[in-house]
């Protein structure tokens, strides 16, 4: 069954002194109006909303309209015949900014089988998010340290990903104490990328591998 979605960023904010952390998030929809009932919580707070970006190139909305209260975020499409259906994969990206003002980038792809966002589904959102959120909450290190050791082994990274660790020639996880892993990748040409696996929560370096395509 073909996925059909629009890509919506929100720009998430938290509402703590102590921390000044910004979320981008993007998500589906093709209602009319959708709803988040969870934001996320981080640092003991919840988010707020900021404000809508929209995406020109994947996304088909003109103008949003949005209103919070204590529990639910609602957004309202106008202009609905701007909008335009277009087959997709559900990505949800998330973009953390430390107090030092350095960025890391961290995202999670989450599949549905209809084209229909509900409230209900969002609730098991935050199994999804469970790596992200070790890493936002700083139980494991972070991408810039990530990035520093690989640095250090002489890597140049172009794209990376945190996640639990798999079975030996799997995509299954690992039932018992998997590890979370930080797999950073440096693409040296168009048939051949550097992988180094780093465990994210003491940084020792896991595996060095290369990647063939043919």
């Amino acid at each position: 069954m073909k996925y059909t979605s629009f890509i919506v960023l929100l720009f998430l904010f938290s509402i703590s002194n102590a921390q000044n952390n910004r979320i981008t998030s993007g998500f589906k929809s093709c209602e009319e109006s959708f709803y988040i009932q969870t934001l996320f919580p981080i640092f003991g707070k919840s988010f707020v909303i900021e404000h809508f970006k929209m995406d020109s190139v994947n996304s088909y909305f003109n103008y949003i309209d949005y209103t919070t209260n204590e529990s639910y975020l609602k957004a309202q499409v106008k202009n609905l015949d701007t909008i335009k259906a277009i087959p997709t994969e559900y990505v949800l990206i998330l973009n953390v900014i430390h107090n030092d003002q350095k960025i890391g980038f961290v995202k999670v792809g989450c599949h549905y089988q209809d084209n229909l966002i509900r409230a209900d589904k969002w609730k098991g959102l935050k199994d999804y998010l469970k790596p992200q959120l070790k890493v936002i909450e700083g139980k494991v290190i972070n991408l810039e340290k990530a990035l520093k050791i690989s640095k250090n082994r002489g890597y140049e990274i172009t794209s990376w990903e945190i996640d639990y660790e798999t079975k030996q020639n799997s995509n299954d996880y690992k039932i018992f104490f998997p590890r979370l892993i930080w797999t950073l990748k440096e693409q040296k040409n168009n048939r051949r990328t550097k992988v180094l696996q780093i465990n994210a929560k003491n940084g020792r370096v896991i595996k060095e591998y290369q990647k063939f395509t043919f």
